[in-house]
């Protein structure tokens, strides 16, 4: 267990922050920014998980320019979660954690004062 005596344990410190960050997610306000900061985090677990773009078009059976398009968050240009899904456990493993990265670093000072508003 994660419980050092005299502190506080890792779920209360993890479950607040990432309740923090799930708040803040709702900051993005329009669909081009959800789009922008979905395609950074598909494209940074792809690239984490060693997956290339032909690879990952390939598995998801889509042109692999529609996936470029979709990587940079072009107007149009959409993930699917049912393409998504096809897509290795070893990209899910990475996703998670690069979305909650990118939301955080979008929506770092206000993050910021939430904390400060709590203490």
């Amino acid at each position: 267990m994660f419980v050092s005596h005299g502190s506080v344990s890792w779920w209360q410190v993890v479950l607040p922050t990432l309740w923090v960050i799930g708040l803040r997610a709702t900051c993005v306000q329009t669909s081009d920014e959800i789009e922008a900061v979905l395609g950074e985090a598909v494209g940074l677990a792809l690239q984490q998980a060693r997956v290339t773009t032909k690879e990952a078009a390939t598995l998801m059976r889509i042109d692999e320019s529609q996936l470029r398009h979709s990587l940079r968050g072009s107007k149009g240009y959409h993930f699917s979660l049912n393409r998504l899904v096809r897509l290795p456990f070893a990209f899910w493993l990475h996703f998670g954690p690069a979305l909650i990265y990118l939301v955080a670093k979008k929506n770092i000072q206000e993050i910021a004062d939430d904390f400060k508003r709590q203490v």
